[in-house]
C-alpha cells in the first residue's frame, strides 16, 4: 500500500510535506535496519513512519485510534512497534510540561 493511500485513509492526505518525511523516514528504516526483525509489518510502518513525521511536525492532528485500526494491530503492539521503531531511528520525543503533568 503506498504511503499517500495511507495518509488518506488517515485523513493527512492535504499535508504533502508530512507525507514527504514520512516517506524519508520509511526510507531510513531500509537502509538502517531490518524491520521484520521486530515484527512490524510494511503497512504498520507506513503507519509509524506517518505518526512520527505528525509528531515532529507538530501542527498536525494525528489520530492514533484510526492508526492503530489500519495498521491491523493490537494498541499494545502498535505502541511496541512504534517505540521500537523510534528507537531504531534514533529519534528521541521532547516532552514537555503537559506530558509531564498528565
Amino acid at each position: 500500500m503506498d504511503l499517500s493511500d495511507i495518509a488518506r485513509k488517515l485523513g493527512l492526505s492535504q499535508h504533502k510535506m508530512l507525507i514527504r518525511k514520512a516517506a524519508e523516514l520509511r526510507r531510513l528504516c531500509y537502509v538502517q535496519f531490518d524491520s521484520s526483525i521486530i515484527g512490524v509489518g510494511e503497512v504498520c510502518k507506513a503507519v509509524i513512519c506517518l505518526e512520527i513525521a505528525a509528531t515532529r511536525f507538530g501542527e498536525v492532528i494525528f489520530e492514533r485510534k484510526k492508526a492503530v485500526k489500519l495498521s491491523g494491530k493490537l494498541e499494545k503492539a502498535y505502541i511496541r512497534s512504534f517505540n521500537s521503531l523510534q528507537n531504531g531511528l534514533n529519534i528521541k520525543t521532547a516532552l514537555d510540561i503537559k506530558e509531564l503533568g498528565i
